[in-house]
């Protein structure tokens, strides 16, 4: 027989809004869980309830979803936010499986800056708009994998670009094969990168300032 036990946790958030926030991030999060919750003023106390196992297993949980929420919702002091790779990806509704690297590139594409440390994106982007843009890039290299005739890293380029440049994939191909970044095989139709990685990013940048503006 499994005896009941029941274990409290309590957080604190700078303001009533910003715990009401959580509880409704730790709700969707811990759906299907034994637990109750209660919110008064700043706090919020979580109840777990289960077998002792069961709540061992939770805790750590918890009290990382509540460490990596506060890190994405503010700023450190060197101004960035600290998104959690695995909320993100839980998060997003992605068509297709990512490179999670080219997220970094179209954030600073997008003027924002960006960078992968340990398991999150640490950047100056809130983490709706860094879910905005894994959820477009996820469209985008979806449509890129559905066309034949692109090498692997080639896709990639054309998959950034179309987030960043906001352009059809055909008119865009069209547009870096003539800036020299595709090279197009006139026999076979292939299509592969005709310069490195770092230089393809750079020729992106400059080819989204012609078409407009890259910001979000």
């Amino acid at each position: 027989m499994v005896v009941m036990k029941a274990k409290y946790l309590v957080f604190s958030f700078r303001s009533s809004d910003e715990a009401v926030r959580f509880v409704e991030y730790i709700q969707s999060r811990l759906r299907g869980e034994n637990i109750n919750i209660a919110v008064k003023g700043n706090k919020v106390k979580i109840i777990l309830l289960g077998g002792r196992q069961d709540i061992d297993i939770l805790t750590p949980i918890v009290k990382k979803e509540y460490r990596d929420w506060i890190l994405s919702t503010r700023r450190s002091v060197d101004g960035f936010y600290r998104h959690s790779i695995a909320r993100l990806l839980r998060s997003a509704i992605l068509e297709t499986s990512i490179p999670i690297n080219s997220i970094v590139d179209i954030l600073r594409l997008k003027g924002f800056e960006a960078r992968i440390r340990e398991e999150y994106v640490e950047t100056t982007a809130d983490f709706d708009q860094v879910l905005k843009i894994t959820e477009l890039f996820s469209r985008n290299y979806k449509k890129v994998l559905e066309l034949t005739g692109y090498t692997p890293m080639a896709r990639r380029v054309v998959a950034i670009a179309m987030t960043v440049c906001e352009m059809d994939v055909t008119l865009l191909t069209e547009k870096l094969i003539k800036i020299g970044v595709i090279f197009l095989d006139g026999n076979s139709g292939r299509k592969s990168l005709k310069m490195s990685y770092r230089e393809a990013i750079s020729k992106i940048a400059e080819l989204c300032e012609e078409h407009g503006d890259k910001n979000y």
